[in-house]
């Protein structure tokens, strides 16, 4: 069996990954290498998701499972991809730890410690907080690692048994795609340098705040993200810019001086689920993508459960199966 994968961000780079795990004969190429975003995201894995906070979908399953094929692809490439973190939500009204409680009395799928009013790492949180474990994943690393070992030559059509669609949000421009419910959402994320006690954990209230490492005394924070449904370029703003240096400062109560800043449109779907499988009139053409901002988390499961119905005739799980879309 031979493997074409269209796309060499994350979805793309654990298609191949999988694939050359499973002895199946794979080429990956880029066809828009200047619009990856996986190549801009910065990989945060976050158990618990939104304003009002709730378990993110499957988390259950869907953590320990990346967890641990990110474990096995580091010991294949020689590299580190996953890092732990701690993330600390901060509650910076009455509101926001009644919104907690809330989910608490929900269930919020994560094992959370509480935090007294005070300061952490410099930061003052008037109203507490809670922590919890989270992570990032180093996106560029993996893809690269993964391209290192996978042939990138171009395959013709002729030549391949499948051609698998992990192009990003480009896909819903493609006659084979176009009736797929894609919603793409330009991010924006800035890297800032700060004045002050180094940050030693994930910031979330709104916006997440990622600390680097110490580097002679300075530390960059990765700070994000935006949600823009209509500017759908790769193009970085002011607006942006100044929305979340606000957000920050806000936060931190320090100065922050701007090192970097960079915009990429996810590929989101309507329906906050992967799209995975065979296209239903197409045989030799398959999609992996829709993944969003939860590429790092969703990726690694969602290729298997691609392979697995190619390969074994697995069924795909029913919320992200394409079949769900397709109207003859």
């Amino acid at each position: 069996m031979r493997v074409h994968v269209l796309g060499r961000g994350l979805a793309g780079a654990w298609m191949a990954h999988w694939c050359a795990e499973r002895g199946v004969e794979v080429t990956i190429v880029d066809p828009f290498p200047q619009l990856n975003a996986s190549r801009v995201a910065a990989g945060l894995i976050n158990p618990t998701t939104g304003t009002r906070p709730k378990s993110t979908w499957r988390s259950e399953v869907l953590l320990p499972f990346a967890h641990e094929a990110y474990r096995q692809a580091e010991l294949k490439y020689q590299a580190t991809f996953w890092t732990p973190r701690t993330i600390r939500r901060l509650f910076l009204t009455q509101k926001d730890a009644d919104l907690w409680a809330a989910a608490v009395e929900r269930g919020p799928g994560v094992e959370w410690q509480p935090l007294a009013p005070g300061h952490y790492d410099g930061v003052h949180y008037p109203f507490g907080g809670v922590a919890y474990q989270g992570a990032t994943v180093d996106t560029n690393a993996f893809i690269d690692a993964v391209s290192a070992h996978n042939d990138t030559t171009t395959a013709s059509p002729m030549d391949v048994d499948l051609t698998v669609w992990a192009t990003g949000w480009q896909a819903s421009h493609h006659d084979l795609w176009s009736w797929l419910p894609f919603q793409p959402v330009k991010g924006e994320i800035l890297d800032v340098v700060h004045e002050g006690e180094p940050l030693s954990a994930v910031v979330i209230r709104g916006i997440w705040i990622i600390p680097g490492p110490l580097d002679q005394r300075q530390q960059v924070l990765r700070i994000g993200s935006t949600h823009d449904w209509d500017d759908l370029t790769n193009t970085p703003t002011a607006t942006a810019r100044e929305t979340l240096l606000a957000k920050a400062e806000e936060i931190l109560h320090r100065p922050l001086t701007v090192v970097g800043q960079q915009a990429a449109v996810r590929p989101a779907a309507q329906s906050k689920r992967p799209f995975v499988g065979i296209h239903p009139e197409h045989r030799q053409h398959a999609i992996l993508n829709g993944l969003g901002a939860k590429g790092s988390l969703w990726a690694p499961w969602a290729a298997t459960q691609l392979l697995d119905h190619v390969m074994y005739g697995a069924p795909i799980d029913a919320e992200v199966d394409i079949q769900r879309w397709w109207q003859a």
